[in-house]
């Protein structure tokens, strides 16, 4: 009985300690060009701090979370300007401790970036580039990707067309718990004729 609460008075004092030391620091790097991005539709541009304000967002959630786990997460956002290397870039950031790399980059300057840092055990996120050669035979083991390839978002929109994608599942189904984009849940008719 004695070793136990000895275990456990053990047990209070590490946690004591844990609890009352630094918070660890986990460094984010946001690595982009400057500038809006052309896109097709005129009325529809995105804003100039498209990337870095939803960052920023992540970030201020992931402090509040981070308290309780004891954990502290800082951004820092480099903006390349045009004939800036993004190797040069990400290695700067490594050097600095930043461990995750959001990169908002092009193809080529993704790649590059992401052979400068490998050997620094630094992963990049890429957020910008949606060549499909990025997962194919140029494939980089420290890049991860939230982008969705050229070749995926073409099957997405030929699978809305054919009705296969989540247009149709959305019309086959009863349920309607989720706002649609089919024209005849806005008029508050159900494909079947039913009243919604």
């Amino acid at each position: 009985m004695i070793r136990l609460l000895a275990g456990a008075i053990g047990l209070a004092v590490l946690a004591t300690s844990a609890l009352a030391a630094d918070p660890v620091e986990i460094g984010i790097g946001y690595l982009h060009r400057g500038g809006i991005k052309p896109t097709l539709s005129l009325v529809e541009q995105p804003s100039e701090n498209d990337g870095i304000a939803g960052a920023r967002l992540a970030i201020e959630d992931n402090n509040t979370t981070g308290k309780f786990l004891n954990q502290h997460f800082t951004l820092e956002e480099v903006r390349l300007k045009d004939g800036d290397d993004a190797a040069k870039a990400a290695a700067a950031l490594a050097d600095r401790n930043i461990g995750f790399i959001i990169a908002d980059l092009p193809a080529d300057s993704l790649l590059k970036a992401a052979d400068a840092v490998r050997d620094r055990g630094t992963v990049l996120f890429n957020a910008g580039s949606i060549d499909d050669r990025l997962r194919e035979e140029d494939c980089r083991a420290n890049v991860i990707h939230a982008a969705p390839t050229r070749s995926r978002r073409l099957a997405l929109r030929r699978q809305d067309r054919s009705g296969t994608g989540i247009r149709g599942y959305r019309r086959r189904t009863p349920h309607r718990q989720w706002c649609d984009l089919d024209p005849a849940a806005d008029a508050g008719v159900h494909p079947a004729g039913a009243r919604l």
